[in-house]
Parts: structure tokens; sequence; C-alpha cells
């Protein structure tokens, strides 16, 4: 209950403990610490409503700083559950004089805001940047308006803001996002001095930020609008390096005229996995060598071949506490996974045994181990209703990759089905177009045939509608009116800049994931590079330290017996840029 206050357990302890006859929370107490550490946790893992309850049981027995410290998750707590009003009245006695004033401003401010009054909001968020300037606080304030300002189309306000927190917080929390902004309101304004400034400053001082990819790439592209040609190239090269296995990398190759680097990185895991260019430089046409299997490989592979998964994994998680963890293991792990049916695990675990299959070099891993980290399943039914709307198959793949990771009876929270995440009133109208011979029902979503023909037809009316699949993409993820209006307000503009200026980052990131990874489908699954490929699958096998000989590669599989039931998927909640 108290150490693991998350735990369904921690719901059961803290029912009995209820019903025991004891005595009130007194001040000071073992329980009181307890309590107290358990509404922290709470608080800190969003569970407001619980936080709250728990704070409301400690305010009495409270005492010196912690009582101020409940007063203000109290009064937090309703701020985050829609209750601005006692969240203002909550916070109002500390913004005065208080051990926590600066974090009491900020509740004000933004609880103010929340309540209309826009003239206070913004006094108080300047008192607090001004009083309390080197805290915190005064950064989340600035990050916070400037939020405002974007949501309230005052660009050039949102601009000033930012500049004013990455000149103040060069280092904060939201320094990474404010070199963003900052570069690409110069950029989209014609200010390219501006964005090489902002961009390469934070590709320099955050070389491992998700932000690197498009600083240096929109660099590059600055440079290009100011004739500055080898500069331009050197930034290409660099993303293109760094970056060539992804959407970004993609990009800076076309601007090289297909030039790729002239040596490509292949690393070991163990080296540190979010350097940009980590471990040792390998030539082109050098194979990477295979890292150390375990000591009890023999074991494991004698449990793959006769498929008990369960066992293989417990030997591999005896392997990494005895001998210590190893790409060779993680990849096991992963490809176990895989043949399990778990192709998210199985991604997720494969990244980080070869966090550098993004970079040049990463489309040479064994290929069985990219068909972990990329899967596909339902290929002859992707590429039919593909072929029949003159769609991209790869595209497909990826998009079904991204919304159900190949999982055909999977529900989201935001009730959409199946492999292409089709809602109900979707498929309704799409099964009556189609002229499907039986009567619609929501049990159809889940067949994967009718998804991927409904999904497809779908599409294609999106791709037609707006004139091009990037367009589609977002109004599969933000909707048709959105972009309708996105397009309308700059119109004309090169798709690259249309994604990165699409103001929801959820969509933003939705879209380029799917286009980078549809080029990582079409280069493993296509026949030419199946073939060629095929050669590396021994090595495959024995980097992944145990997969069957018997262990087939073919993009049609269907996920064997084993395979878990579906889990449920979370919604996708597109926000403006927060």
């Amino acid at each position: 209950m108290y150490e693991f206050p998350f735990s369904d357990l921690a719901v059961l302890a803290s029912d009995e403990l209820e019903n025991l006859p004891i005595a009130p929370i007194a001040p000071g107490t073992t329980r009181y610490k307890l309590e107290f550490g358990r509404a922290e946790r709470l608080f800190g893992a969003k569970r407001y409503a619980q936080a709250r309850t728990a704070f409301e049981g400690l305010r009495h027995a409270a005492q010196g700083d912690d009582r101020e410290i409940v007063q203000l998750r109290l009064a937090e707590s309703d701020y985050f559950l829609k209750r601005p009003r006692n969240a203002r009245d909550g916070v109002k006695p500390y913004i005065e004089k208080a051990s926590r004033q600066g974090e009491a401003l900020f509740f004000y401010a933004v609880a103010t805001r929340e309540l209309g009054d826009h003239a206070e909001y913004l006094r108080m968020v300047r008192r607090l940047v001004d009083e309390f300037p080197t805290e915190s606080w005064a950064e989340e304030a600035l990050n916070n308006l400037a939020t405002h300002y974007i949501v309230q189309n005052e660009d050039e306000s949102a601009d000033r803001t930012f500049r004013e927190m990455y000149e103040k917080f060069p280092t904060g929390h939201y320094a990474e996002r404010a070199a963003w902004k900052i570069g690409w309101w110069a950029y989209r304004n014609g200010r390219y001095a501006d964005t090489i400034r902002a961009f390469e400053s934070g590709a320099a001082h955050f070389p491992r930020s998700d932000f690197r990819p498009p600083w240096l790439y929109w660099s590059a592209r600055a440079h290009d609008a100011l004739n500055e040609q080898a500069l331009a190239e050197a930034r290409y090269t660099l993303v293109a390096t760094d970056y060539l296995n992804s959407y970004y990398g993609r990009l800076a190759l076309k601007h090289l005229d297909g030039r790729a680097p002239e040596s490509r990185l292949v690393a070991d895991a163990r080296s540190d996995p979010q350097s940009p260019g980590a471990g040792a430089q390998l030539l082109q046409d050098e194979v990477p060598p295979l890292p150390p299997l375990p000591p009890n490989e023999h074991v494991v592979r004698a449990l793959l071949d006769l498929e008990l998964f369960d066992q293989a994994l417990d030997e591999l998680h005896y392997a990494q506490k005895a001998w210590g963890d190893s790409s060779a293991i993680q990849a096991s792990i992963a490809w176990i996974y895989h043949q399990r049916g778990d192709l998210r695990a199985g991604i997720n675990v494969m990244k980080r045994a070869y966090p550098q299959y993004i970079a040049a070099g990463g489309e040479r891993l064994p290929t069985e181990l990219l068909k972990v980290l990329y899967p596909v399943n339902y290929w002859p039914l992707i590429r039919r209703y593909s072929a029949e709307r003159q769609l991209d198959p790869y595209l497909i793949a990826a998009l079904i990759a991204q919304e159900s990771t190949f999982t055909a009876d999977v529900k989201s929270a935001a009730n959409a089905y199946g492999l292409m995440q089709i809602l109900p009133s979707t498929g309704r109208q799409y099964a009556k177009m189609l002229g499907m011979p039986r009567r619609f029902s929501i049990s159809m979503l889940t067949t994967a045939e009718t998804n991927i023909r409904m999904g497809t037809a779908y599409f294609a009316d999106l791709v037609k509608q707006f004139g091009g699949s990037h367009y589609a993409l977002a109004t599969y993820n933000a909707g048709p009116n959105r972009v309708a209006r996105w397009i309308a307000e700059r119109p004309g503009i090169d798709r690259d800049e249309f994604i990165d200026d699409i103001p929801f980052p959820e969509t933003q990131n939705y879209v380029k994931r799917i286009l980078g990874t549809a080029e990582d489908y079409r280069r493993l699954y296509g026949s030419e590079s199946q073939a060629a490929n095929e050669d590396a699958l021994p090595a495959a096998r024995q980097l992944a330290a145990a997969g069957p000989e018997r262990a087939s590669a073919a993009p049609a599989k269907k996920a064997p017996a084993k395979k878990p039931p579906a889990k449920k998927k979370t919604t996708r909640r597109v926000k403006k840029a927060a």
C-alpha cells in the first residue's frame, strides 16, 4: 500500500486498513511518514484524485513545512482535476510569503487563466519571472505562456517568449523545445541566418536530443537558401550518417542526390545507445563482428528448438543477471517475443539491442533482426487491396504497424477497431459504399480482410480528397477539418515543410514515423532486396543467440498459436503544441 501504491493489492490493503480500529494519523509518527510518502507518489504519478484524498487525510496532522506542502498539493490536485476556482483559492494564501512562493504563483497564474482573467494571468507570470528568475517555476511559467500564445495564434508573442525562456534557461527542461520553436519561426519568415544560429546551437548543446535530426536537416535547408552549398552538404551528410534509416536521413539523402555516406556505422549496444555516432566505425563492405553469446547459449537453443519460449526467456533473464546484458541476449529476447506474436514488445527490445539501426549501416544488420524491428502480417491482403486502390503497399504496412502492430482484434479507448483502427461509423459507411453482402456489424472490423479492404478504400479517398499521402496521414490522425485549415493557411509549401509545420506534435510525429517506416518496409520486403538479404539469415540467428533454423521470415506469416491476447490500445489524444 505504501511502497507500491499503484498495485491492485494496494487498493485491497487500503480497504482493509480502513476497517481496522486504529487511531487517527498523528504528527511525526511512522504511519504519518508512510502516508505522506504514499500521497507524494500518487501525485507524482498524476493520480490526482487519489492523491487529493490522501493529502486530505493528512491535512490536520501536517505541521511546519509539511503543512504548506499538503495545502499546495490539495490545490494543485484541484487544478489538474479541472477545478480552477478551488485551485486558485487554495494557493492564494501562499503567493505573498511562503517557502514555495514560486510554485504557488505558478498555479495561481494558470488557474486564473483557466477562469478567463487574461490580464491577471499575464501579470502573475511576469511577477513570477521577475521575482524568482532562477527558479524552475519561472521556466514553467514562460513555457506555459508561450503555449498560451500559440493556442491564441499570437505567434510573434510566442516567439518573444520562447526567446526569453531560451536566454534565461539555456539548459532548462524546455530549452530544446524553445530552440526548435525559435528556429522554425525564423525559417518560416525567411530569416535563415537566425534559423542556423538557433538550430546549430541546439544541436551542439543537446547532441542526444530528439530534435537533433530536424535541427540539422533544417539548418542544411537554411544554408541552401543562403546559397552556402558546402555548408549545406556538410549538414545533409551529417544527417544521413547519423540518421540514414529515418525520415530525416532519407530526406537528406535526396539532397545529396542519393550519395550515401562513405563509411557506415555499426555499433554494439554496449556502447552509449543515445550518443549519435556511438560505437566503432566500419567500412561499408565490412561485416560487423558478432557479439558474445552467453555460456548457456546451448540451453537456450535447445529450448527454442522445442518452442519452449517461456523457459528460454527464463534462461536469458538468468544470463543477464549472471553474466551481464548484451545485444545478443536482448536480440534473443526480442526474437522470442516476435515468435510468440507479441510484436510490439519485440520491436521495443530489439531497438534497445541495436539502437544504431537508425544510423548509416543499420540497414546492414541481419535481415531476421530487421524483420523483428519491422514486422509484417497479412501481406497478401495488404498488397491486393493496395493495388486495387493504387496505393503504396509499403505505406499501408507502415500505417498498420503504427495503428495496431498487426493485431487484428485490437480495440482502442477511442472505440476504433482492427488493423487500421476504423471507427464503427466509418466502417458502416464503407460497408455500404463497397457493397458488402451482409449487414454491417462491429465484428466485421476485427476481420483482417474486411478491415484492410475498408481501410485502404478510406485512405485512398483521403489521398484523392487532399492530394497527397502526407495529407492523408495527417487526416487519419487529426481529422479532415484541421488538415483542410492547415493547407489553407500555408498553401503550396513543400511536403517536408508542411509536415514540420503541423501544430500538433503527435500528428507531426505520426506522419514522419509512417513515411520513414514505409521505406524500411520497401527495402526489407521488396522482391529484389528480399532476395538479396536472405544470405544474412544464418548470421541473424547467431546474433539472436538461438533462433531455430526452421524459423520463417516470410512476410505473410501468421502469428503462432501462442500469441497472447491483444492489449487494448490507448486513445490518441491530439492537442495543439504544448
